[in-house]
């Protein structure tokens, strides 16, 4: 890697915390300014957020795997959001980053809201995406809420092709791209690890803390979300002190099909939480 150039490949790392051995890719300029560290989707190993990453390219981007997810080794048990957090803080802590912007997708978006409720002094900004509070939010579709339960299903490709038009409106170039991305990602997901992700789930809500998260926040919703309903997007923005709204014309998977807006629109969040800092 040239120093001060944007890395042609991610770096891997593996850093053990909490007696998991996560899988890390750092992207982007050695000497960027600023560190923007991206949790997944269900499910989803890394790969399927390096092509937001490669958009991103004036940051340094952190992107981990969750425990049984893509390279990461299992947890030995069930875990809650809030003990994953903690193993999130120790593993930035081997990376030598302190104060990060932080950016969640879906499932990841609620890991984010964790992370930031429980490090406030480490979270420069947040940016949620297609995501929800939790417990106390608008359900969309629970038919295709009920088709994400099974990981037998989410590694067959035919499926994937199946779902894919109900969860983005991108076009099919599109949606091939998403079912190609999702499959390899895909590859190496774990049952266990799978369902140790939707167990954290259950029963969180941000609901009662969201009001004391001050950090600057966007929230990114998909207009056309099946999953998760721009209104979710309203709750979490009104219940926050720092918050604002930004909904785009797309299906839950716009961060995967829609990378380059998606950059983009986190680019300019994070120059303005620059441009504030040196005001």
């Amino acid at each position: 890697m040239t120093e001060g150039h944007f890395m042609a490949r991610p770096q891997f790392l593996t850093i053990t915390a909490n007696d998991v051995d996560f899988r890390v890719a750092l992207c982007g300029p050695q000497r960027a300014t600023d560190t923007l560290v991206c949790f997944n989707g269900v499910g989803l190993a890394l790969e399927a957020l390096l092509p937001l990453a490669k958009e991103l390219h004036k940051h340094r981007v952190v992107l981990i795997d969750a425990p049984g997810i893509g390279g990461s080794s299992e947890a030995h048990g069930p875990y809650r959001l809030s003990h994953l957090s903690a193993s999130v803080a120790k593993v930035l802590d081997e990376l030598g980053f302190d104060r990060t912007h932080l950016f969640g997708v879906s499932w990841g978006g609620a890991l984010a809201q964790q992370f930031a409720y429980q490090y406030p002094e480490r979270c420069v900004s947040l940016v949620l995406a297609a995501t929800s509070s939790g417990l106390l939010s608008i359900t969309g579709n629970l038919g295709l809420f009920a088709q994400f339960t099974s990981p037998k299903k989410l590694l067959n490709l035919s499926f994937l092709s199946k779902i894919s038009p109900e969860l983005t409106t991108a076009g099919r170039a599109a949606v091939s791209t998403h079912s190609i991305l999702f499959g390899a990602a895909m590859k190496s997901l774990r049952p266990k690890g799978y369902v140790y992700q939707l167990m954290a789930m259950t029963g969180w809500t941000s609901w009662p803390w969201l009001p004391k998260i001050k950090t600057p926040t966007l929230i990114l919703l998909g207009k056309k979300d099946p999953l998760m309903p721009p209104t979710n997007g309203r709750i979490i923005c009104g219940r926050m002190q720092n918050a604002r709204l930004d909904v785009l014309p797309y299906g839950h998977l716009f961060v995967y099909t829609q990378p380059f807006e998606t950059a983009r629109k986190i680019d300019e969040f994070l120059s303005s939480i620059q441009a504030a800092a040196v005001a």
